[in-house]
């Protein structure tokens, strides 16, 4: 907004001053200061200023007409929310300055929420440990922007401002934000943090890009029938004529009768993939040749070439090849079939739950070392990382352009050589065509679309290519609690109580402070808790032990919960009868008063997951907060190896396990579901995703290499026999056969 409209005087009487505290401009900051947009997300600054823009002239028309006495009743209305708003940000500071209260469960006690407790670790007594190490754990993320009530009235006064131009901004938002949906447009920015590229970090929700993705998939399959429909029958005439006999449908031997109908046959596949020729002559003249420009660049050289054997009845050189053209444009629209049938599936997936969870890469406290890690309805970024270009674009990108200059110097060195322009044609058609290979088209999208169908099977979604090149280079995983052992598959035996133990209060005790670490067990003493028709306690000075134990002062008395020998440890002598396996015991003020007996029960679905996590040889981070598992627990319940298992301090445990945080990280993949086998599969699938589309690119752009040098041999020593047609479409189609088997990796590994 300019600055002489910013400074428009608001007063009836040009001759009046106007208090500085009351202006349009103050109004238009608390205003913008304040809005927001689909939650917590603040409106993108272009949007505010047009709607700043427009309050502005329409304020300043309004006013014109207002009396001193209206004046003044809106100034003061400024003035009470402005001190309104000082006393909330006082109150705010007054409260960041005190001590943080300690946690209450909102889930059982609903009158207050629960707050973050001060943590401290140490050693177990009669150990060699340092001293406890303070810091405080958060188990939420705080709100960045704090709900301001006298903002929101000086909204209100002006809202009927901007009501007029709702639709209209409304209309220009979803325009441009359907702009960004496109493939090419999401991916041609190569800063999305630049000025021209603002809007890039704007992801849409997950239901709209999903339908967005799948509207042009059944437009492009019938396309496709149709393509791969003309592509058989000009294969079929291609093989007959080629291996010396008549050609159906009256055409016989007629060489110039069959160039005719395969050019017809070309051309109306042309028309009917007219948009994928349309984009690759775009691209050329963008600077950016891509493969769709390889594809333009070989349709167009081949047919001049079938049109010049027509005008000057040249037989020499052969039939052209435009069954290869066909079968290119077929490929090429299986590519985006694919493509867009991966994106719809993976945003579906992403829009199939509402709580979802967010993996994201994490380099903090692990020694420099980037982990994978869940986190808690963190889904930022996943767009982002799903419409980033692929390998193969980014190779194809460079390798084009070269193939193409190769490809048509090539032409014109055969031709001048020759001394004929149509056996420069003829050789422009067949290495543009060798070279602009069927496989290079599905390099990505297959494996993609395979990755994506498996994931959604799974409850989870990679993000595209962005995202496996995460997972790749991921050093670990980090395993919770939750992962192992999730919901349902721990359960309460029995509860034993020492002679003299008041029942409620050891239960209360043990109950509150394991609550308080939440830790796998959390949600299992608070059904107990339920059950009994109790309520948690407040927990203060909360400690983990690293010897396999946690406490703190719960009512004024210190209470532990550990294993056995973390008991033993303590001073605390548990009798040799109830030294039962996988046991929790409660000790207040050094007392031993209950046990409660814990079974966990392995799942099948988390030992599935374990060694398909093991055979993509990343390195797993054991971060549990409950003291009973343990990688020899894991071992014996599992039944596998996990000698390679990292099994880390409890004091990094409680700073990197809580799923809640989050850091700004982009992620890498999305989870529908609880436990450790959807976080599996992003990571294998992920791996894979890279892997395979790595190898399917070397294979792709090495074929169109060699196929490219081969055809400029046989065209420079007038092998038009070996350059025929149907061996061009075989060298092409052995390519693609190999590289579709690569494919299978991400297929049939799990």
């Amino acid at each position: 907004m300019s600055e002489e409209n910013m400074n428009l005087d608001l007063s009836v009487d040009p001759g009046d001053a106007v208090d500085e505290s009351f202006s349009l401009e103050s109004i238009l900051a608390e205003y913008k200061g304040s809005a927001f947009i689909s939650g917590d997300k603040k409106t993108p600054d272009d949007v505010l200023n047009a709607q700043a823009e427009q309050i502005l002239r329409d304020a300043s028309k309004g006013l014109e007409g207002l009396s001193e006495d209206s004046l003044s009743n809106l100034s003061d209305l400024l003035e009470n929310s402005k001190a309104r708003q000082a006393d909330a940000l006082q109150a705010k500071d007054a409260a960041s300055d005190s001590e943080p209260a300690l946690p209450r469960p909102a889930a059982l006690q609903r009158e207050t929420e629960p707050i973050a407790p001060v943590m401290r670790f140490a050693a177990p007594s009669g150990s060699d440990g340092a001293d406890a190490v303070g810091f405080t754990d958060t188990d939420g993320f705080a709100q960045e922007y704090a709900e301001n009530a006298a903002v929101d009235n000086l909204a209100d006064e002006i809202s009927s401002a901007i009501s007029q131009d709702e639709d209209y901004e409304e209309d220009e938002v979803r325009t441009r934000r359907s702009g960004r949906f496109g493939r090419r447009a999401a991916k041609t920015a190569s800063n999305p943090y630049d000025d021209a590229y603002e809007d890039d970090l704007y992801e849409p929700r997950a239901e709209e890009a999903a339908e967005f993705f799948a509207q042009p998939v059944r437009r492009d399959s019938i396309r496709a029938a149709i393509l791969v429909a003309l592509g058989f029958w000009m294969l079929v005439f291609t093989v007959i004529f080629e291996s010396g006999y008549s050609v159906p449908f009256g055409i016989g031997h007629n060489q110039m009768v069959l160039t005719g109908v395969l050019l017809i046959m070309q051309i109306l596949a042309m028309i009917c993939a007219l948009d994928l020729l349309i984009r690759g002559a775009e691209d050329l003249f963008r600077a950016s040749p891509s493969m769709n420009t390889m594809l333009f660049f070989s349709c167009l050289a081949t047919l001049l070439s079938g049109l010049f054997m027509l005008a000057t009845k040249n037989e020499e050189q052969g039939i052209p090849f435009s069954v290869i053209s066909v079968f290119s444009l077929f490929f090429a629209m299986r590519g985006e079939i694919l493509y867009h049938t991966g994106m719809t599936d993976s945003l579906r997936t992403a829009a199939s739950v509402k709580n979802l969870y967010g993996v994201v890469t994490e380099t903090e406290d692990m020694q420099d070392r980037v982990i994978l890690k869940k986190t808690s309805q963190t889904t930022a970024g996943f767009y982002r990382n799903l419409v980033q270009q692929d390998l193969a674009e980014y190779v194809y990108s460079f390798a084009s352009p070269l193939l193409l200059i190769f490809s048509l110097v090539f032409a014109i060195l055969t031709g001048l050589v020759k001394g004929s322009a149509g056996t420069g044609l003829f050789a422009a058609a067949a290495m543009l065509s060798v070279a602009t290979t069927f496989s290079a088209f599905i390099t990505y999208p297959l494996p993609f679309r395979i990755a994506a169908k498996k994931a959604r099977t799974s409850g989870c979604a990679v993000a595209g290519w962005g995202g496996a090149v995460e997972i790749y280079d991921a050093d670990g995983a980090l395993i919770t609690d939750n992962d192992v052992f999730p919901v349902g598959t721990i359960s309460l035996n029995a509860v034993k109580l020492f002679e003299g133990a008041p029942q409620n209060k050891v239960i209360t005790s043990a109950s509150s402070v394991i609550y308080a670490s939440n830790s796998g067990l959390s949600k299992l003493f608070e059904e107990l808790m339920r059950s009994q028709s109790l309520q948690m306690d407040r927990v203060e000075e909360f400690v983990c032990y690293e010897g396999g134990g946690i406490g703190g002062v719960v009512r004024g008395d210190k209470v532990i919960v550990g294993s056995s020998g973390f008991m033993n440890l303590q001073g605390i002598r548990v009798p040799a009868n109830v030294d039962e396996k996988n046991a929790l015991f409660c000790a207040i003020n050094g007392e031993l008063m209950g046990v409660f007996s814990v079974s966990y029960i392995p799942a099948n679905s988390v030992q599935s997951a374990l060694v398909s996590m093991i055979r993509t040889k990343i390195g797993m981070i054991l971060a549990v907060r409950d003291f009973n598992v343990t990688p020899a627990m894991l071992q014996q319940k599992f039944k596998v190896t996990l000698d390679e298992i990292e099994y880390i301090s409890q004091e990094t445990t409680y700073r990197i396990s809580d799923e809640s945080v989050q850091k700004g990280n982009d992620a890498v993949a999305v989870l529908c579901r609880e436990g450790l086998a959807p976080f599996a599969v992003v990571i294998t699938k992920g791996r894979l995703l890279r892997l395979a589309t790595t190898l399917m690119t070397l294979v792709s752009v090495a074929g169109a290499v060699f196929g490219l040098l081969l055809m400029f041999f046989l065209c420079w020593n007038a092998a038009f026999a070996s350059a025929s047609a149907f061996n061009a479409f075989r060298y092409m189609f052995i390519i693609h056969v190999v590289v579709w088997a690569i494919s299978f990796l991400v297929r049939k590994r799990n």
